[in-house]
């Protein structure tokens, strides 16, 4: 075997593959300035234009709740922790906005609750342990 045609080769596909994420990159940065903006299959199936909730580089703004808002959804988690999808899509047509976003403010609101019990138990615990000792 003749090193010379084995070097030649390698050096050839190394050079080729070089290109190929030379050219690669400069797509990449040819798509990031060009500001494309992701709408999710769900916002093209509701027919929905939701570019208030879209950031021009393509993540969603974060929700921002009136008082009056987060005062009903508080109220509505005191009486029901989970809603069926009746309930959440009441609330959502009554407080203007989407059931997803019902849902997820429930499930933040359950993830606060769980976690101040949490709290609660173990300062408990702490001082059933002070006692003993």
């Amino acid at each position: 075997m003749n090193p010379r045609v084995n070097s030649s080769v390698s050096s050839f596909s190394n050079t080729s593959v070089k290109r190929e994420r030379d050219a690669s990159l400069e797509e990449e940065v040819q798509l990031e300035t060009n500001k494309v903006k992701i709408i999710s299959p769900k916002a093209l199936v509701d027919n929905q234009d939701h570019d208030e909730d879209v950031h021009e580089y393509g993540t969603r703004k974060k929700l921002r709740l009136s008082k009056e808002q987060s005062d009903v959804l508080e109220d509505s988690f005191k009486e029901h922790t989970t809603l069926n999808s009746k309930q959440k899509r009441d609330l959502a047509s009554r407080l203007s906005l989407r059931p997803r976003q019902v849902e997820v403010c429930f499930q933040n609101r359950r993830a606060r609750a769980k976690l101040k019990q949490r709290k609660v138990d173990f300062e408990i615990l702490q001082k059933i342990k002070d006692l003993r000792f």
